[in-house]
């Protein structure tokens, strides 16, 4: 185990470096820059604010000084928000696309894998076409088409919830909905092919000869090994919606990171696309690492070494 997280850290050390490399220089290869504007500002203020955040400097040079700045943390100064650092940015806002990301997730597990459960053991009766119905459905509304209709349904025309901001309970509501609706699908999707798989393997049929009931064997002899893909899945799953979602920030007016990176991304604001991208790519290696030492503990038939 020690071994395999070691040799995971460097990995993730190398894949971070390669990333950080890869996001400079596409960033800086976006047409138009941070100061561009409607209304042309004037070339010495330009050339003032170009020194001011070491623009002036060569390629190399600001390459060099990106890395060295990455390793410590320090992305700099944001150039659209005057004042802010990208570290007081993130600190701000990655908090609430944490919350509704995990709302979400939340949602998405408690109602994919008891469809997908109850799919596979009432396979090929209404109950299984029913699911997986609503599963197909769920993955065919892609996200930017869901939100919309949430708010025309329920804030526009039943006047239930309120659409933007991010204040109270009734507030996360339609955002976690338009969230975790398709990952709830996915999950679903998964979690019935897996467990169909599962419940015809000999030791379940074994388990029922030996007259344990059917919850004990489906809920504790089939789930636990049924959950093994959809394990894979969540690592993944976890580090998007954690470090927000872009559309669905957009939509509801959530002031996350997402939506902020949307906007910076806009203004040609370096410092914060480049930290932001890092710190999601971080993230999401984080979890796909915690999820392949999780295997082992799942089913223990799995060895990391």
């Amino acid at each position: 185990m020690i071994h395999f997280i070691a040799r995971r850290l460097v990995n993730l050390v190398f894949a971070l470096f390669v990333l950080a490399t890869l996001i400079f220089f596409m960033v800086r290869a976006l047409p138009g820059g941070p100061f561009d504007r409607e209304k042309p500002l004037p070339p010495e203020v330009v050339k003032n604010l170009e020194a001011y955040y070491g623009l002036d400097k060569s390629l190399g040079e600001q390459y060099v000084a990106f890395l060295a700045n990455a390793a410590r943390g320090d992305f700099g100064p944001s150039y659209a928000s005057r004042g802010d650092t990208v570290g007081a940015l993130i600190l701000r806002h990655l908090p609430v696309s944490a919350e509704l990301g995990l709302w979400a997730l939340i949602l998405a597990v408690a109602l994919g894998i008891p469809l997908g459960v109850l799919a596979a053991y009432y396979h090929n009766t209404w109950v299984d076409f029913l699911a997986t119905f609503l599963a197909v459905l769920g993955r065919s509304i892609p996200t930017i088409a869901l939100a919309p209709l949430l708010i025309l349904i329920f804030a526009q025309t039943l006047r239930w919830l309120p659409v933007a901001r991010f204040d109270t309970p009734a507030h996360r509501v339609l955002p976690t909905l338009a969230l975790g609706l398709g990952m709830a699908a996915l999950i679903a999707r998964l979690a019935r092919s897996s467990m169909l798989q599962v419940i015809r393997e000999d030791y379940i049929r074994t388990a029922r000869a030996k007259g344990l009931g059917e919850f004990t064997v489906v809920f504790v002899h089939a789930l636990r090994n049924a959950l093994i893909p959809v394990v894979t899945l969540l690592g993944p799953l976890l580090a998007v919606v954690v470090t927000g979602t872009f559309i669905v920030e957009v939509f509801f007016a959530v002031p996350g990171l997402g939506r902020y990176y949307i906007t910076s991304i806009g203004t040609r604001d370096y410092p914060v696309i480049m930290g932001t991208s890092l710190l999601f790519g971080a993230v999401i290696m984080v979890m796909n690492a915690l999820v392949d030492i999780l295997y082992s503990w799942i089913d223990p038939r799995i060895r990391l070494e």
